[in-house]
């Protein structure tokens, strides 16, 4: 059976030509290099020495099996190095991605400082984005996990999921529209032009198809569609009277801004995900403080 005390004996018989030196090298006896050296060369089929009173040299076999395992064991301490090094760097690191023009409460700094005073030394690293942007990042470890808008997630079966907490959807439009009056209702503006805006790099095809998704999740039946630039143009577009947004209330802007503001009867849920075989420890740790602080804050409510 191979094994790398095997291989580390060979390799280092090999090089040494010399039982004794190489029982030094190792810290064993030179019976327990023997012993090693029979065990390998019985795996291999063939002897990998030649020995007698005065030397030990390699066969021609063993030549071969040496040049292979040393390159080998070399790329292979180099490699382990390389992992070390990384699951070092991460060890004491946390990436978090948030979803941009979103007010997550205080169950996130509370999780998060309960977090460094269990570990003073983490470093945390926080990160604002477009969900597109996350789940990419997410996806290639560049962050450890993400907060974002659950009908994002395309895939629940690619991430692992924590529901956060809850918010209701809402059809924001200007005051200045002509529909707009005290008595107006939701189903008195959903007819209205709806504005969505694209991601950075975001095809206009799949900005159309993710806006029909929206309108049908919120059973809205807009005249026409525009697509934006952006975020903020979008909302541009909804102050100046062109048509609606969509929003939830735990938006940034929603709580800021003078559009007139109706729920769709919908609700959005806010979700934290990470890779299924996340190596980092600390992201167990802090998904689980998450879902305290998220449930305290709830609880408060």
């Amino acid at each position: 059976m191979l094994t790398e005390s095997n291989l580390r004996c060979f390799i280092s018989l090999a090089e040494t030509l010399n039982f004794t030196r190489t029982a030094k090298q190792l810290y064993m006896s030179q019976q327990a290099v023997s012993q090693h050296i029979a065990r390998l060369e019985e795996d291999f089929g063939f002897p990998l020495f030649v020995r007698t009173r005065r030397s030990v040299t390699l066969t021609e076999n063993g030549k071969r099996m040496y040049e292979f395992w040393a390159q080998t064991f070399q790329e292979y301490s180099l490699l382990q190095e390389q992992c070390l090094s990384l699951y070092a760097s991460h060890a004491g690191a946390l990436r978090i991605g948030y979803q941009d023009w979103m007010n997550f409460g205080s169950g996130v700094s509370t999780a998060l400082n309960r977090l460094e005073q269990a570990h003073p030394d983490i470093v945390a690293e926080s990160v604002r984005g477009n969900p597109g942007m996350l789940l990419q990042r997410l996806a290639e470890r560049d962050l450890d996990l993400i907060l974002i808008y659950k009908r994002f997630v395309q895939d629940p079966d690619t991430f692992r999921q924590l529901d956060l907490m809850s918010t209701p959807i809402m059809l924001m439009i200007s005051p200045t529209n002509p529909k707009v009056t005290d008595e107006a209702t939701l189903e008195d503006l959903v007819t209205e032009p709806f504005v969505l805006d694209a991601f950075p790099t975001e095809p206009y095809a799949d900005a159309m198809r993710r806006a029909k998704m929206e309108i049908a999740m919120c059973g809205l039946k807009p005249s026409r569609i525009i697509i934006s630039s952006s975020r903020d143009s979008a909302y541009t577009e909804a102050e100046l009277g062109r048509g609606y947004v969509i929003s939830t209330g735990v938006s940034r802007i929603s709580s800021s801004s003078d559009l007139r503001k109706y729920p769709v009867g919908v609700d959005e849920h806010i979700v934290c995900l990470w890779n299924r075989d996340e190596e980092v420890p600390l992201v167990e740790e802090y998904v689980h403080l998450l879902k305290n602080a998220y449930q305290s804050v709830s609880t408060k409510a």
